[in-house]
């Protein structure tokens, strides 16, 4: 599962996400780069966001 904590500040752990892009080092994402749903943009679409887990070195 994937940690996931959106601009309103909720928590939802959800099996997958949505980007156009990933950003690896070490075999580990780094950043993810917000895609589209459906075709359609989501909020800030393309920009990029920090995806951490707690296994990060």
């Amino acid at each position: 599962m994937i940690n996931c904590f959106f601009e309103n500040n909720n928590k939802a752990s959800l099996r997958h996400i949505t980007v156009n892009a990933i950003a690896v080092k070490h075999n580990q994402i780094l950043l993810g780069k917000r895609g589209t749903f459906k075709g359609k943009p989501i909020l800030e679409s393309g920009k990029w966001g920090l995806l951490t887990n707690k296994n990060f070195r």
